[in-house]
């Protein structure tokens, strides 16, 4: 089991990494902040839509995710996007 429970996470990091690597990608293009917090982002956006999945799995018939999946997207960007929690404070130069 515990090999298993190491497999998984092993699993997770890499994706972070993955997630990680291109929201990096997306502010070198001037598409997200620039002092966006890439960990934190990439464990939101992880969390995010693995709920919007396990709740579409176990009550499909609770919303149409085809109909909403662009406007859950649009509002995980827009967490990107305008949450302050998700910013990293400016580094402040000394004098």
């Amino acid at each position: 089991m515990a090999v298993v429970q190491q497999a998984q996470r092993s699993i997770c990091v890499e994706s972070y990494d993955r997630i990680e690597q291109t929201l990096t990608h997306c502010i070198k293009a001037k598409m997200l902040p620039g002092n966006l917090m890439t960990r934190r982002a990439a464990i939101l956006m992880r969390g995010y839509i693995s709920g919007i999945m396990e709740n579409w799995l176990f009550a499909p018939q609770s919303f149409d995710l085809k109909k909403e999946a662009r406007d859950y997207v649009a509002i995980l960007l827009e967490m990107y996007l305008l949450c302050p929690t998700l910013r990293a404070a400016p580094v402040l130069e000394s004098p």
